[in-house]
C-alpha cells in the first residue's frame, strides 16, 4: 500500500514538473496554441496538466484496483448498497445479540440442569449406599433366623423325645390304673401322679429354654490386685455361674467359658483361662467388673459358650446429679413411682447394671400431702458401673 502511494506522488509530481516546464518555456517563448494569448495558453497548459495528473490517478488506481473505478463512478449506486449493507450488518449484528443472548440463557440452562444431574446422582449415591445397608442387615436377619429356626428345630425334638417320654409313662400309669382297679385310693394315688406328671411336663415345656441369647448369668466386682486373691475371686466367680445355670443338676447347662482377651478357651479344669484372667484383672489400675453372658441361646443340657468380659468399674454417675425431676401437683403421691421408673431409665441407658435401691418418700411424702413441689431423684452418692442405684428424694426451688 505504502508503494501505491509513493507511486502515485511519484508520478503526480513528474507530470507536474513536466506541465511547468512546458508552461515556462512557452511563456518564455510567447507561443500560442488555438490563436489563444499567451496568458491563457499557460493556464490551458496548467489545466491540462491537473487533468492529467488527475487522469493518471485514477487510471492507475483503476488498473491496480479495479473496484475503485466503480466506487468512483458509481458513487450513488455504491452508496446506496452501502446504506443497505450497514442496514444489514445491523441487523446481523441485532440477531448476533439475540443469539449469545439465548446462548447465555441455553447455558444458564446447561448449568442448572448439570448441578441437577449432580444432585440426583449424589441422592442416587445415598439411596445405593441404604440400599447396601438394608441388604446386609437383611442378609444378617435372615441367618439370625436361620440360627433361631435350627435351635426350634432342636427344641422341638427335645419336645417330641419328652412327649415319648410322657406317653410312656401314661402307658405304665394306664397299667397300674388296671391292676389297682379294685383299690380307690390306689386309683386315687395314680391320678394325682398323673396330674403332677402333667404339670412337670407342661413346665418342661414352658421352661425348656434356660438361657437367652446375650442373657446376663453374673455380674461380679473385684476389687483388689493381690494375684492370689484375684484367682480367687475369679473363681468364685466363675463357680457361682455355673450354680446359676444348674450345671452339673438335671435341667441344667453347661458353660464353656470364653474371653474377649487373648485367652485361651476352657480347656480341662480351665486352669490357663483362670490365669490370663487374674493376669489381666490384677494389672487393673482400677476396680473391675467381671460379666459373664451367654452367646446363644440353650436349652437344658446343652453346652453354651458363656463370654467373660472385663469393664473398668467406673463411676458412671457422680454423686448429687440429678436423674429425673418433675412438677407435682398436691396429693399426687403416685407420682413418686413414676419419676423413680424415670431415674432407673436414665441410669440404664447410662450403663448401669444393677438398677435396684428405693428412694425414701418419706423425706417428701407430709409436703406433697399439703401442697404441690418440683421433686428430683438425684444420686445419693456416686454409682458405678456395677450399681447399685443409691437414690434420693429432693425439692427443687422454683
Amino acid at each position: 500500500m505504502l508503494l501505491i502511494a509513493l507511486t502515485l506522488v511519484t508520478m503526480a509530481g513528474t507530470i507536474a514538473y513536466a506541465g511547468d516546464y512546458v508552461g515556462r518555456y512557452v511563456g518564455r517563448r510567447r507561443l500560442t496554441i488555438f490563436n489563444l494569448r499567451p496568458k491563457y495558453t499557460a493556464i490551458l497548459i496548467l489545466v491540462l496538466t491537473g487533468m492529467a495528473i488527475a487522469l493518471s490517478t485514477v487510471g492507475t488506481l483503476a488498473l491496480l484496483f479495479p473496484q475503485s473505478a466503480r466506487v468512483i463512478l458509481q458513487a450513488n449506486e455504491v452508496r446506496v448498497e452501502l446504506a443497505q449493507l450497514q442496514a444489514e450488518v445491523e441487523e446481523l449484528r441485532q440477531l448476533q445479540q439475540q443469539l449469545e443472548a439465548d446462548n447465555a440463557q441455553r447455558y444458564n440452562e446447561v448449568r442448572q440442569l448439570t448441578a441437577a444431574i449432580e444432585n440426583l446422582q449424589l441422592t442416587k449415591d445415598e439411596l445405593q449406599r441404604n440400599y447396601d445397608e438394608l441388604q446386609a442387615g437383611y442378609e444378617t436377619a435372615l441367618q439370625e433366623v436361620a440360627n433361631a429356626v435350627s435351635q426350634l428345630e432342636q427344641v422341638k425334638a427335645q419336645l417330641e423325645q419328652s412327649e415319648l417320654t410322657r406317653q410312656a409313662l401314661q402307658q405304665a400309669i394306664d397299667a397300674q390304673v388296671l391292676q389297682v382297679q379294685d383299690t380307690e385310693a390306689e386309683r386315687l394315688r395314680i391320678e394325682e401322679r398323673l396330674r403332677v406328671l402333667n404339670a412337670a411336663y407342661s413346665n418342661l415345656q414352658r421352661e425348656n429354654l434356660r438361657l437367652r441369647r446375650n442373657e446376663r448369668i453374673t455380674a461380679q466386682v473385684v476389687d483388689s490386685n493381690d494375684p492370689v486373691v484375684v484367682r480367687s475371686r475369679l473363681a468364685a466367680i466363675l463357680d457361682s455361674a455355673r450354680q446359676a445355670v444348674g450345671e452339673g443338676t438335671l435341667g441344667g447347662v453347661i458353660l464353656a467359658f470364653q474371653s474377649e482377651l487373648a485367652c485361651p478357651a476352657t480347656e480341662g479344669d480351665g486352669t490357663a483361662l483362670l490365669l490370663c484372667l487374674t493376669d489381666a484383672v490384677a494389672a487393673s489400675l482400677d476396680q473391675d467388673l467381671v460379666t459373664i453372658t451367654s452367646r446363644w441361646n440353650a436349652v437344658a443340657g446343652d453346652t453354651v459358650p458363656a463370654l467373660i468380659s472385663l469393664v473398668p468399674n467406673e463411676v458412671l454417675i457422680p454423686a448429687n446429679e440429678v436423674l429425673a425431676q418433675s412438677t407435682i401437683p398436691p396429693g399426687q403421691l403416685d407420682r413418686l413411682a413414676e419419676l423413680v421408673a424415670a431415674a432407673r431409665s436414665a441410669a440404664q441407658s447410662r450403663g448401669v447394671l444393677v438398677l435396684d435401691g428405693e428412694p425414701d418418700p418419706s423425706v417428701v411424702r407430709s409436703l406433697l400431702a399439703q401442697r404441690g413441689a418440683t421433686v428430683a431423684v438425684v444420686a445419693a452418692r456416686d454409682i458405678r458401673r456395677s450399681g447399685p442405684l443409691n437414690l434420693e428424694f429432693r425439692l427443687q426451688r422454683r
